[in-house]
């Protein structure tokens, strides 16, 4: 019979042997990190208390550390204030040294350009002051600096007479100049009738059936509209009198009082002034010639839909079609800032066709609209086209967006203010240029929105001829006044009487740049 013998004492012999390894292990743990607890194990309540202490330590390091870095910011900032300070000392200097009468306006001058100069490198360092890719003296704090353009110019009016500028080659809205459109009037101002006596005015003749007021004359023509017959005047607003003919060119308003004014039905247009006569004492009338006044731009307000994968919208000839599903900002932004006649934008979730003719786009705004402008400027334009919600080749839609032109925005004739020539305002300010006649200029000043004011009106640099102002950049930058880039800029006024004309305008974003005013 076979036996199986076990060697028990090698058995506990490998037991004690096992754990004597496991125990040596632990002990070289302990003696290779130094620590007493490396595991639960080793103490489960002190590995616990020692996490928790291990916790704040931690914390506390890192606090000492952003402690660090809060003090490194600090550090930046007071460097870079220490040379604006330097530099505002300085430019204290220059105005303590401008203000001495020994100097004459040249002189002057070259104070200036380096006090401008001095001023374009405080914006410098406020703008370009950054720690860790923020900026910390230029107001925005907390927003990454990314890639932006060197200029950004915007512009706004201030006042009715102020001029639109945009960046590059400067260009105007007409809406934003005065308008000194009129339609023309008359102040007719009526004497006392007789019997048998008579007044026509606009064609309606008064005859007095018995003694009549002036009051009473005027108040017969009163309230009337253009080609009322005399049957057609209310019989309670005539007394003691008869009236035949017709009111015609002309309407009238009310009146309590023996002056009454007519005013031509023709809108703001010169036409033949008013014509009168009377058998008793002559009237007493002033009259008032009409104005064309200022034309109108025509802009539209497109607001545009979402597009599926395939969707067209034309606008203008241009017809955008998605690639991909574009949301309604998108497609704004796809028909943003187009010139006319280009053939493309600047979207990458789709492709463009056609050519964007008679007008131009503006950029999105807050509402995801965008405003086109027509390229016939002061005059009546043909309604901007777009594709109507229709089927096209492959059974696809044409979309259409939502065409908004505001009364105030229709084209019409009229007079404006073109700004034109190479260059542009490299300085943020407000231009006064008054002429003298035809040919000739009294003032022409730049005032900065600091309130320095620049006289433009040396070395012959604002000129006029045929019209046309003309501020010429060589000449003012040899008197030290350096408010032009590019080149000359001009002025020209369009079927206007002779006024004083200011320019209003500012840049953001570039080292020019000054205080956006209120």
């Amino acid at each position: 019979m076979a036996v199986i013998n076990t060697n028990v004492k090698a058995l506990f012999s490998q037991a004690a042997l096992k754990l004597t390894e496991r125990n040596q292990q632990v002990s070289m743990q302990q003696l290779s990190t130094g620590k007493r607890i490396n595991s639960s194990r080793d103490d489960a309540a002190g590995m616990a208390i020692a996490t928790r202490m291990t916790q704040q330590v931690r914390s506390l390091n890192q606090a000492v550390r952003n402690a660090g870095d809060a003090i490194t910011l600090i550090q930046t900032a007071e460097g870079a204030t220490n040379e604006i300070t330097d530099m505002m000392q300085r430019m204290r200097e220059l105005a303590i040294q401008a203000s001495n009468d020994t100097n004459n306006n040249e002189q002057r001058s070259y104070l200036d350009l380096e006090f401008q100069q001095l001023k374009k490198q405080v914006v410098q360092i406020a703008d370009n002051t950054e720690w860790n890719g923020f900026p910390v003296l230029n107001g925005s704090t907390g927003e990454r600096v990314g890639i932006k353009p060197v200029y950004k110019t915007t512009s706004e009016p201030t006042v009715a007479e102020d001029i639109v500028v945009t960046a590059g080659i400067p260009t105007t809205s007409s809406t934003t100049v005065l308008d000194n459109k009129l339609n023309e009037s008359a102040a007719v101002t009526f004497q006392p009738l007789t019997l048998g006596q008579s007044v026509t005015v606009g064609g309606l003749t008064l005859t007095a059936t018995g003694a009549v007021t002036a009051i009473e004359a005027a108040a017969a023509f009163k309230s009337l509209a253009a080609g009322t017959a005399a049957a057609s005047v209310p019989a309670g607003q005539i007394t003691n009198a008869t009236m035949s003919g017709t009111l015609t060119g002309f309407s009238t308003a009310a009146t309590t009082t023996a002056a009454l004014t007519f005013t031509s039905a023709s809108t703001y247009t010169n036409v033949t002034d008013l014509v009168y006569t009377t058998t008793g004492t002559a009237l007493s009338v002033t009259n008032t010639d009409g104005r064309t006044g200022l034309g109108v731009t025509e802009s539209s307000v497109l607001t545009f839909p979402a597009m599926s994968k395939g969707q067209t919208i034309t606008v203008a000839g241009l017809t955008y079609t998605a690639t991909v599903a574009n949301s309604g900002a998108e497609v704004a932004e796809a028909f943003a800032n187009i010139a006319a006649s280009a053939t493309t934008g600047s979207s990458t979730k789709g492709t463009y066709s056609g050519t964007l003719t008679a007008f131009s786009s503006g950029p999105k705004n807050a509402s995801s609209d965008v405003t086109f402008t027509s390229t016939t400027r002061f005059a009546t334009a043909t309604d901007i086209a777009v594709s109507s919600n229709t089927t096209v080749s492959g059974g696809q839609i044409a979309l259409s967006p939502t065409v908004s032109t505001p009364a105030a925005k229709q084209g019409a004739a009229g007079g404006g203010i073109y700004l034109g020539g190479a260059g542009a305002f490299a300085k943020s300010g407000s231009l006064s240029v008054v002429a003298g006649g035809a040919t000739s200029v009294t003032s022409a000043t730049f005032t900065l929105d600091d309130g320095q004011i620049l006289d433009l009106n040396v070395n012959s640099a604002v000129t006029i001829t045929g019209g046309i102002v003309t501020i010429n950049k060589t000449l003012l930058e040899r008197a030290g006044i350096n408010i032009l880039s590019g080149g000359d800029v001009t002025l020209t006024q369009k079927n206007l009487c002779r006024r004083r004309r200011r320019l209003r305008l500012w840049r953001r974003g570039g080292p020019d740049s000054g205080p956006r005013p209120a």
